[in-house]
């Protein structure tokens, strides 16, 4: 009888530990799960907002990230084409989703600035297709397979990068396209000849 009172009591205390510990202690949550889909692609969960906390001495030390509706990065956005836009998909990795830093500061925020300041009159929306750890398989699937050709994006374009490369400073992005236009490929005509054009 003892031996079962004290086992109650440990257990009731390692219950009371662990509360006072999350009660103390917020949780740190740099990168949500991704969302794998049977198809061999993943999106982010959709309507997910979380903090990235970078390395000691980056900056910056944190990232505020949102995560729309679609399951990307950014803000919302219908995913009918209104009339009079011109869409352009970016399709990548880590270094295209840029969890690291704030949205304002990532390339596919700072291309639809671009796009915007050079015509002005004209409506442009750039779509952060980019998921941490996602190859360029991934990135034809997810455009064949789920949402990308659903965009119906003017442009398409899929990013990459030597890593070690990059890493070194001697590296360059490379981007590969596809030019849609206004009358959207059917996802089950895309194949790698189709996808893939060097710049």
């Amino acid at each position: 009888m003892k031996k079962v009172a004290f086992l109650v009591w440990c257990l009731v205390l390692l219950c009371l530990l662990e509360i006072g510990i999350r009660m103390v202690v917020a949780p740190q949550i740099d990168v949500p799960h991704l969302r794998v889909f049977a198809g061999g692609f993943y999106t982010w969960y959709p309507r997910s907002r979380f903090t990235y906390h970078n390395l000691p001495k980056v900056e910056p030390p944190t990232a505020d990230v949102r995560i729309n509706e679609h399951g990307l990065r950014g803000e919302s956005f219908p995913r009918e084409k209104p009339a009079g836009e011109t869409r352009v998909l970016v399709l990548g990795d880590s270094y295209t989703a840029g969890v690291q830093l704030p949205e304002d500061r990532i390339f596919t925020t700072l291309l639809a600035r671009e796009l915007d300041r050079r015509a002005p009159s004209d409506r442009h929306r750039v779509v952060n297709a980019g998921f941490n750890g996602a190859g360029t398989a991934q990135e034809l699937l997810y455009f064949r397979d789920q949402d990308g050709a659903r965009h119906r994006a003017s442009l398409v374009g899929a990013v990459a990068g030597d890593r070690r490369a990059l890493c070194n400073g001697q590296g360059r992005l490379l981007v590969v396209y596809l030019v849609v236009g206004e009358d959207a490929v059917a996802p089950e005509q895309l194949g790698r000849e189709k996808l893939y054009r060097d710049v």
